[in-house]
């Protein structure tokens, strides 16, 4: 049994926080099944400071007691799966990086003295930098919900004194910082900012979550769902109470012993229905009071949504279907040829009238057959009553009897779900790139994971089911398009005319079947682009700050490269690209005097300091002097000998 109140105990280290697992361990590793665990690290939760976390042991215990309240059954009741938990450590994580540690309150004394004005400056400013940085959007939309749970915690007396929540939400979280999670959404949603996929973690996450959804809870939540949008009405229209009396008796009988399924491995139902009984005033009674016993059933529509967005994310991901393919979408539109499901769709994009669209139909796996099943029982009965035949449509039937949902919904339903599984913000338009990204990085966990999602034992199998459904293959060749070919045409272009130098230009060179003269054309990038995935090699490429490429042409599992060493990161981050050092990095004429310019820069800036100062300050110039000059030195040999070769070679 999970402790309820760890303010309470006598010794905190010692205190089980699981069976088995005591709080003051540096790894918490709880089992949650026969074969299933789940790990939360707290030895590695400063490593993106290059910081020791046992250094630091009052910051990493107020961690902890943060990790054991979103645990589900908690106090705060706010988590109620595993997954969601270990979604919101990220966000704990991010929040002890990027603010705690940042500020240096990592001690007893300065954590219990935070200022909620601290708070609400580090939540401001990535309100306004988050426009620029995908860390400052997951700030902007996980870490108030963090802060809610932290402050339900301090007002339920469960957290010690010492870090205790000395301020309300609404301290902390702005105008300008509730204006800027709106908008983020509201961008996400007409498919601004970028080519991006979600990450193997979000996918993963929220596709454990979808199944759960799928083959654990849809009969119990379509069951009682029907049960209550059958239920009858008053003359008005409007739907009764679920009353033990009355018309509603034969209801409430079958919804007492109604059993909904545990979320896996936790003592939390997805919905319970509890007799209540009050004391009321009534018409007809001398008394003028009667108890009345009623069933509140107002938590089966949250799981009722939670469902829909499950099927509308596995229907996403892995048909490549865009919103507005999803939301056209017909009952009755799976059908069976030579042993494999098709689903037939509503073509758009590709359509010749983009308005109307062109039927097509494309081969689905079976965790997309139950999607379209389940949404098929799940709407059955408002279907029928606005006489819609669409297969998503909303949950309560209105006066404006609307036929199906609305394409911003989907948006918003595949938003909410992955950022409540994975505790990232994603959105539908990274759903189509994602599957292309994971077939595109054949590192053996995204093998694993593309095996698991398709239920197929190899690679090649998956890839050739791809294959046969245009919308995926499609995505594959846009992020190809999005990603790719600008920045790598430039590339090769440079490495052609031979303004490329470095270890990395003469290793593409070698690679290169041939060198094409001047401009290289976009269909001998793709070439070159599918003869590495075929030889089963990841490819990345992006520019740099300095002036060059980033290209990364090997799988960095076994080393990363030093933009993203120490991190969770799965691609090279150019933003904190170390030109130097880095063997990924392509260097160019633009590169190359950018470096020279580097040089100039910290001559002067070390001109500048006082003969009587830091001498700290002194080295650290002295070296980044020397080091870019090494560079420099490199960088024209190499340009000597491309020169050279040139020469011989005309000759």
């Amino acid at each position: 049994m999970i402790i309820k109140n760890l303010k309470e105990v006598q010794s905190l280290y010692e205190t089980e926080v699981a069976p088995g697992v005591r709080f003051g361990e540096p790894t918490w590793r709880i089992n949650i099944g026969h074969s299933e665990h789940v790990t939360f690290n707290f030895s590695s939760v400063l490593d993106a400071q290059n910081a020791r976390s046992f250094d630091y042991p009052d910051l990493v215990d107020f961690i902890k007691i943060l990790t054991a309240y979103t645990f589900p059954s908690s106090p705060t009741n706010e988590m109620r799966s595993w997954r969601s938990s270990l979604g919101m450590f990220a966000t704990i994580r991010r929040f002890a990086q990027d603010f705690l540690f940042e500020k240096f309150l990592v001690a007893k004394n300065t954590i219990s003295l935070i200022d909620p004005s601290q708070i609400r400056q580090f939540l401001n400013r990535s309100a306004q930098l988050y426009e620029h940085s995908a860390k400052h959007q997951t700030i902007i939309l996980c870490v108030p919900r963090l802060l809610r749970i932290w402050c339900f915690a301090s007002e339920l007396d469960a957290m010690p004194d010492w870090c205790r929540a000395n301020f309300v939400l609404s301290e902390v979280v702005s105008k300008d910082v509730e204006a800027a999670q709106r908008a983020l959404w509201e961008r996400q949603e007409d498919g601004e900012g970028g080519w991006m996929p979600l990450t193997a973690h979000q996918i993963k996450m929220s596709y454990d979550a979808a199944h759960d959804y799928l083959y654990i809870f849809s009969d119990a939540i379509c069951e009682a769902s029907r049960l209550i949008m059958t239920r009858p009405r008053f003359e008005g229209g409007q739907l009764m109470p679920v009353r033990k009396d009355g018309k509603t008796k034969e209801l409430f009988k079958q919804l007492e012993v109604f059993e909904a399924p545990f979320f896996p491995n936790t003592d939390n139902r997805i919905f319970e229905f509890i007799p209540k009984t009050k004391s009321v005033k009534s018409k007809g009674y001398t008394s003028g009071y009667q108890d009345r016993t009623t069933i509140d059933i107002d938590a089966v529509r949250p799981e009722v949504i939670n469902l829909k967005r499950a099927c509308i994310f596995v229907i996403g991901l892995l048909t490549g279907m865009r919103r507005a393919e999803i939301a056209h979408l017909k009952t009755g539109a799976l059908f069976v040829r030579d042993g494999v499901y098709y689903l037939t769709i509503t073509r758009f994009k590709t359509a010749s009238d983009p308005k109307k669209g062109t039927r097509d139909t494309i081969p689905v796996p079976p965790i997309v057959v139950k999607a379209v099943e389940v949404l098929e029982k799940l709407f059955a009965h408002q279907r029928q009553a606005i006489g819609s035949d669409f297969l998503l449509l909303s949950d309560i039937v209105t006066s404006k009897r609307f036929e199906k949902i609305k394409i911003s919904t989907i948006g918003k339903d595949v938003q909410a779900f992955v950022l409540e599984s994975s505790g990232e913000p994603g959105h539908a338009h990274q759903l189509r790139k994602s599957i292309a990204w994971l077939l595109i990085s054949k590192g053996e966990e995204n093998l694993d994971l593309i095996r698991q999602l398709f239920g197929h034992k190899s690679y090649g199998m998956t890839l050739r089911y791809v294959m046969r459904n245009e919308l995926l293959s499609g995505s594959v060749m846009e992020l190809l398009e999005e990603n790719y070919t600008e920045d790598l045409q430039k590339a090769l272009t440079k490495i052609a005319n031979g303004e490329a130098v470095g270890e990395l230009a003469d290793a593409l060179r070698r690679r290169s079947a041939q060198l094409y003269p001047g401009q290289i054309l976009v269909s001998e990038v793709e070439a070159f682009v599918h003869a590495n995935l075929e030889a089963g090699v990841p490819l990345f490429i992006s520019r740099i700050p300095i002036g060059g490429f980033c290209i990364s042409q090997s799988d960095l599992k076994e080393k990363k490269p030093p933009c993203i060493e120490g991190t969770d990161d799965e691609k090279p981050n150019p933003e904190f690209c170390d030109y130097i050092n880095c063997p990924h990095v392509l260097h160019t004429d633009e590169s190359t005097k950018n470096v020279e310019r580097q040089v100039v820069y910290y001559e002067t800036k070390r001109s500048y300091l006082p003969e009587d100062g830091d001498d700290r300050i002194e080295h650290y110039y002295d070296s980044r002097i020397e080091e870019n000059k090494l560079l420099l030195d490199r960088l024209r040999k190499d340009k000597q000998r491309i020169i050279a070769r040139e020469t011989a070679n005309a000759d």
